[in-house]
């Protein structure tokens, strides 16, 4: 029996069980056809821009065919726990598969459809990296699919808006010494195996003296600071590519994604409970006035992260305490 299950329970979506219902809604909509294709700054992906102000937040996640419980999940996370109706929720469907237009269209979402360059490959999380140029509001929020929003996102949204001139993150889990993510060239030996070249080559034999290792599960900033993102990445081609083409690790995007932020100097570190790596942390389930709470030490867990086969394990006890069936 989950907490308060009468009123927080998440339904698991229906795409299995029957034949689409959101079909006549989910297809796309003819402006999204006339702007040029424009390719993601790691050149994973092309996809149409929106060609019009859409608001002043989104919501963004992206996935193919096999990915819509996550979707869902996220999106009704947000919905009972984000408590930011007016954010534009936005899919980028990757190889326009009509299962993910179902999942978006029931939660309103608007949903790009994508064009894969190299197969889906992790590395196709540049898409949100670069999703300034294909989405314009005035702030984002960017998240993994395999996340739950367990908090009220003024409390990330305020701090951004505050300060435009930021990009939000969280570091990677802790599970080296903490020297080595304040080091680009630790950091790329000790998670990457990069030789000496590698680090040469991305950091363009320059110092990176502010560098941080990031994860890129969620991530928030103004417009212009996204698109300084996307455009730095893009410079650091074609070492960038190359590194991400020869990569067996599933998170190379994110020594890029840091590099890029260090590169910036525009990065606000949030505490670890925005972005809580469930393969490396966990937290205490409480219910407190009719809401469910997560605890993490003397703080509450805003966002979860499923990152990684340990935290996948996870989703079983999450979704019982959510009442997720």
């Amino acid at each position: 029996m989950g907490f308060y299950k009468r009123r927080l329970r998440i339904s698991r979506f229906p795409w299995r069980d029957r034949s689409p219902k959101y079909t006549s809604s989910a297809a796309p909509t003819p402006w999204l056809s006339q702007p040029a294709l424009k390719t993601d700054c790691l050149a994973q992906s092309t996809a149409r821009p929106t060609p019009r102000h859409l608001g002043r937040w989104a919501v963004l996640t992206l996935g193919s065919e096999g990915f819509e419980q996550q979707i869902h999940e996220l999106f009704e996370t947000l919905e009972l726990f984000g408590r930011f109706p007016a954010a534009r929720r936005v899919v980028f469907n990757i190889g326009n598969a009509q299962s993910i237009y179902d999942v978006a269209a029931h939660h309103g979402a608007l949903c790009i459809p994508v064009q894969p360059l190299a197969g889906v490959t992790p590395a196709i999380k540049a898409l949100l990296y670069s999703s300034a140029q294909y989405i314009n509001v005035d702030f984002y929020a960017c998240f993994d699919s395999d996340c739950y929003i367990v908090q009220p996102l003024d409390q990330l949204t305020a701090p951004v808006e505050r300060r435009p001139d930021k990009l939000f993150a969280v570091r990677a889990a802790q599970t080296q010494p903490p020297r080595t993510f304040h080091s680009f060239e630790l950091t790329a030996r000790t998670y990457y195996n990069a030789s000496a070249a590698d680090v040469r080559r991305l950091n363009q034999n320059q110092s990176v003296p502010q560098f941080l290792h990031l994860n890129a599960g969620m991530f928030a900033a103004s417009r212009q600071k996204m698109l300084d993102l996307h455009q730095t990445i893009e410079a650091m081609q074609p070492a960038a590519l190359e590194w991400i083409n020869t990569r067996k690790s599933r998170a190379a995007d994110e020594l890029i994604f840091s590099l890029a932020i260090a590169k910036m100097r525009s990065l606000s570190e949030l505490d670890k409970v925005f972005n809580l790596q469930l393969y490396a942390d966990d937290t205490q389930a409480e219910l407190i006035d009719h809401e469910i709470v997560f605890h993490h030490g003397s703080d509450r867990a805003k966002i979860l992260h499923f990152a990684a086969p340990e935290g996948r394990a996870k989703y079983p006890r999450y979704r019982k305490l959510l009442s997720i069936s």
